[in-house]
């Protein structure tokens, strides 16, 4: 089987059974106004479609995101879907 990750990365995840995960949605909610951007890789089961949805639908500051193609839960962010967003948001966020 082939993975588009590194699956080693579920180790803490299998030695936690019958663990609730934490409920991390306050911190999130913490974040409060300031700017966010997502850059997802569009093959990641870590990190999924609902979950950016969410954040988008939580977060009442700036929020960008990009899905990076045939990329796993971490794109390298030299991708050019990647720059195409990394750089404005940059220029527009960064103090």
């Amino acid at each position: 089987m082939s993975f588009a990750y590194d699956p080693a990365i579920a180790f803490a995840f299998a030695t936690s059974e019958g663990v609730a995960p934490p409920d991390l949605w306050p911190l999130w909610q913490a974040i409060g106004d300031k700017p966010v951007l997502v850059v997802r890789g569009a093959l990641s089961d870590l990190l999924g479609p609902a979950t950016v949805a969410r954040m988008v639908e939580l977060h009442p500051g700036p929020f960008a995101h990009v899905d990076v193609p045939q990329r796993g839960h971490a794109p390298l962010l030299d991708e050019p879907e990647a720059l195409t967003v990394i750089k404005p948001f940059l220029a527009k966020h960064a103090v």
